[in-house]
């Protein structure tokens, strides 16, 4: 593998995890339990990972 190669393919793995880590954050409710937004933001997690 080209050196230029592995170094995309290195940034492209930091970018991902980056955002995996990101969506894990908002599956975790960080607002007042019941709150509209404590239930809401799950869900918006499963949906932005959901596999179609």
């Amino acid at each position: 593998m080209s050196p230029a190669l592995h170094q995309a393919a290195r940034q492209a793995r930091r970018a991902f995890r980056r955002l995996r880590a990101r969506i894990e954050g908002l599956r975790q409710p960080k607002a007042a339990s019941g709150s509209l937004q404590a239930k809401l933001q799950p869900m918006l997690a499963n949906a932005l990972t959901e596999r179609q």
